[in-house]
């Protein structure tokens, strides 16, 4: 994926660059770091405060051991770079040499966000979207990643969420009621 020109150039445009101000860098961090704590706080939250939602919980669950499966393996298959390997940018957060592509974190995110857009808990899911497109600008920003490697999460987020709630919410819903 490091290959592409528009990708390189993307991830210039939004990358934070060597002197960026100190409350741009702190919110990059905090959106590249942080933000993907709330996502298993709301999973837990809609299992515990709404019974009727606990199904769709219990499949978002498989959605995300799905969307992590098929991480790795396109990871195992098909490594890439981070930009910082690359030489592209400067590392802004401490990370780990392995592949780049598709994010996890973003991942993680996607899979919750339109678990719930699948599961018709319309307005949580499209707000735990917006929230996943924060995360993916910032592992962009702090340049540990590209945005096509983001692009990937949220593709593999969506398929994954979209196969586990048509195939197994009809079935948990009638086991849990």
């Amino acid at each position: 994926m490091e290959n592409f020109a528009f990708n390189h150039q993307l991830l210039l445009w939004i990358y934070a660059g060597a002197h960026p101000l100190a409350w741009q860098l702190d919110l990059g961090i905090f959106a590249a770091k942080y933000l993907c704590y709330f996502f298993p706080l709301v999973l837990v939250y809609q299992g515990v405060r709404y019974r009727d939602r606990r199904a769709l919980v219990i499949v978002i669950l498989i959605a995300i051991f799905l969307s992590i499966a098929l991480s790795q393996l396109i990871q195992h298959f098909y490594p890439t770079n981070r930009p910082f390997v690359d030489g592209l940018v400067s590392n802004l957060i401490h990370h780990a040499v392995n592949s780049s592509f598709p994010s996890d974190h973003t991942l993680f995110a996607a899979t919750i966000a339109f678990g719930f857009i699948f599961g018709r808990v319309y307005k949580l899911g499209v707000f735990l979207l917006a929230l996943t497109l924060v995360i993916g600008w910032g592992r962009v920003y702090v340049g540990v990643h590209y945005p096509l490697d983001i692009a990937g999460g949220l593709l593999i987020g969506l398929i994954s969420a979209l196969v586990c709630v048509k195939a197994f919410l009809g079935s948990f819903q009638k086991a849990l009621l």
